[in-house]
């Protein structure tokens, strides 16, 4: 994976950051773990910072092996 022509999503100046993760299993409980690990760094960068998750669903043992 290449990030040469990655780009900066939040400008500078944005003083808070309001994220919402929809759906939190196979891929989206990935994501949960990048958006708050993304969440930490602007906490200690001095930004406000609002992160929910939504996923009304259960874990169950047949849908683990694809949230790990």
């Amino acid at each position: 994976m290449s990030f040469r022509r990655a780009a900066v999503f939040l400008p500078r100046q944005t003083k808070s950051v309001r994220i919402t993760v929809v759906g939190c299993g196979g891929t989206g409980s990935w994501i949960a773990a990048q958006v708050a690990r993304t969440g930490r760094v602007l906490i200690e960068q001095g930004r406000r910072v609002q992160i929910m998750f939504i996923d009304p669903d259960r874990v169950s043992a047949a849908n683990v092996p694809r949230s790990c």
